[in-house]
């Protein structure tokens, strides 16, 4: 008799013993959150929506996915606590995720009046036509002290990028394994009613994920009372001036914090930012802790964790610990790793990631500690700890091998999607790797760097260096577009070469000498021109993308010279002369592909994303020096 048999078998008996208070009390033992996570744990949840309720659900704002023009609908500010409305607003693209009251059963257990609502960004967007999107349950909004196992949320991930659905689940186990705070996961197979519309549909498989909320702040620090950040679009840990409120929208505190708590934030960044080397080389600790923060940085470089503090710059929680008074980094959000990042590098660049280089772009804290020998040598100590224990070949692919058995027969109940087709020269179904193909690669790569034998691949980031151009749009554009303007085959751009292809792209917008374009021409020629950014393999989404839409109003304000909203053909080749000679960094009048992909970044991101000092307030000017620290 297995393991997940007994303990099915134990949960039913407390669940009947216990009744309600079960579920809606603390004082059960099968109340604790202990008894809900594990690598065999799969759970039935049925969610019961209103029809009206259904369609309240529905994000409001953002962007219009596949519509032209693409205007991006600017949110409210977000609500804050469970009496100031009923809404939260999605961080990138702008969309509103409405609450709504909902009726749930779990694991045979009813629960009346719980708010659910949408979450996400990229996993929202590229899901949003269809039925499994990711969605928060707040057990506890509408009715106090109502739990679930000791949750009062339910974070529950689609994995819509991730075709084994397990890598959450994964990275997370490695986190923990390294000692680093870092949630517990379980599965859940959704099911949903909808009054008209839906009856008991099975939705799908999710993870659910232990939120970092005041139970788990107690368990892992014994510290419920400290200040809880979770840093969105900004890159590092940057210092934006002495003004609290530069910092509020950036670091955004779970609570408000206190004026100690907003003060030691703002010291910590400053001292970051502005120490000489031996004041921080000897104050360094005060703030950080620091081992914990190099666990947390090789359990990143093991499982190529670049869509986190290393690589975006977002998905993780900053802690500061009431006790201790220093920081400490807590992982989240991670169906992007194990290389299936591919937009931000290839799969062999992933599993060869340089361990000396553990970050892409710039990363101040991280260049700072690493280049202190003893805090260097410790890191290297936990990848070499990693590499013996729970990622050697046969823990990683034990681990693997219970993952992929707890969910098998739930992924393949699951609405089939149709099959992804190929779009001209760029093949969809490539660039993806297996989970055991990755381990036992990255495995190899690193402890060869660790022997001193190789260096390992650095990835590029956000178009300043590394790899062939860095990250963004130009990553998966640049070899289309030279494809198609390289009208000799070369290898290279020329003058000629790009000026011509401008022309061409005029005509295909409708253009002529006498009739000017506008940004719906511009995005429906482009979208016909340029392939989607790559999905991993065996992902459908369910709307049409427009890559198009995401671009034209940038490419139209760069190039539409008289400021009419318009664009002739005579702006759009002194354009394209102007681009060229500006992506043109070695001045030798052609263009190579490092230098496309840089240019086509610096194009279709916004202005000074991922750049040093983005996220800087305008006119906050330098920041102030503190005694031991350079001007």
């Amino acid at each position: 008799m297995n393991r997940s048999f007994l303990s099915c078998v134990f949960i039913g008996i407390a669940l009947a013993l216990a009744g309600d208070t079960a579920l809606h009390g603390q004082t059960s033992p099968i109340a604790k959150r202990d008894d809900l996570f594990g690598p065999d744990r799969l759970w039935s949840l049925h969610l019961r929506i209103g029809a009206r309720e259904w369609e309240t659900m529905q994000p409001k704002g953002g962007f219009a996915f596949g519509k032209f023009p693409m205007q991006k609908v600017e949110p409210k500010p977000e609500a804050k606590g469970k009496d100031k409305g009923d809404i939260h607003v999605g961080k990138l693209f702008g969309m509103e995720f409405p609450y709504v009251k909902a009726d749930m059963e779990f694991a045979g257990k009813k629960l009346a009046n719980v708010a659910v609502r949408f979450k996400g960004n990229s996993t929202y967007m590229i899901s949003a036509q269809g039925l499994k999107r990711p969605m928060k349950i707040d057990v506890n909004r509408y009715i106090d002290d109502q739990y679930l196992h000791g949750l009062g949320m339910l974070p529950l991930a689609n994995n819509a990028f991730d075709a084994t659905r397990i890598r959450e689940a994964l990275g997370y186990t490695l986190f923990r394994a390294a000692g680093v705070p870092a949630s517990r996961t379980a599965f859940v197979k959704l099911h949903l009613t909808v009054p008209g519309k839906h009856d008991n549909v099975y939705v799908g498989l999710y993870t659910l994920i232990e939120p970092v909320d005041k139970a788990f702040l107690l368990a892992r620090f014994h510290d419920g009372k400290g200040m809880l950040l979770k840093p969105e679009k900004i890159q590092g840990l940057p210092y934006l001036g002495e003004d609290w409120k530069a910092y509020d929208g950036k670091y955004n505190p779970k609570r408000p914090p206190t004026d100690k708590q907003a003060r030691r934030l703002i010291e910590f960044v400053k001292f970051l930012d502005k120490a000489d080397d031996k004041t921080f080389r000897q104050g360094i600790a005060g703030f950080l802790d620091v081992d914990g923060f190099l666990r947390y940085l090789a359990v990143n470089s093991l499982i190529a964790n670049i869509d986190s503090f290393v690589g975006l710059g977002h998905n993780y929680y900053l802690y500061l610990d009431s006790k201790s008074n220093r920081f400490h980094f807590i992982p989240w959000d991670l169906d992007l790793t194990f290389a299936n990042f591919p937009m931000m590098a290839s799969a062999d660049q992933q599993m060869d990631w340089s361990i000396a280089k553990p970050y892409m772009g710039k990363n101040r804290l991280v260049e700072r500690l690493l280049a202190i020998k003893d805090y260097d040598r410790a890191y290297r100590g936990h990848l070499a700890t990693m590499t013996k224990t729970a990622f050697a070949k046969e823990s990683i692919n034990k681990a693997i091998a219970m993952l992929e058995t707890t969910v098998k027969e739930a992924i393949a109940a699951e609405p089939k999607l149709p099959e992804k087709k190929d779009f001209g020269p760029f093949n969809f179904k490539t660039g993806t790797v297996t989970l055991r193909d990755f381990t036992s690669k990255r495995l190899a790569s690193v402890i060869a760097q660790l022997d001193g034998k190789s260096q390992g691949k650095t990835l590029g980031g956000f178009g300043f260096g590394g790899g062939k151009g860095g990250f963004g749009p130009g990553v998966f554009l640049a070899k289309p577009v030279m494809a198609g303007v390289d009208g000799d085959k070369d290898g290279k751009l020329s003058l000629e070469e790009v000026t011509a292809a401008a022309k061409r792209l005029f005509k295909e917008c409708g253009g002529a000498d006498d009739k000017a374009i506008d940004e719906k021409a511009l995005a429906a020629a482009i979208d016909r021109l340029l392939p989607p950014p790559p999905m991993p393999k065996g992902f459908q989404p369910k709307f049409k993308f427009s890559f198009g839409g995401m671009v034209s109003g940038n490419l139209l304000k760069q190039a539409d010279a008289d400021k009419d909203r318009k664009l002739t053909l005579d702006e759009m080749t002194a354009a394209a002369e102007r681009l060229f000679k500006q992506w043109d960094k070695n001045k030798n009048g052609s263009l190579d592909e490092t230098e496309l992909t840089e240019g086509l970044n610096r194009l279709l991101l916004p202005p000074g994303f991922g750049q040093p000092g983005f996220g800087r307030p305008p006119g906050s000017g330098p920041p102030a020096s503190i005694p031991g620290t350079k001007k």
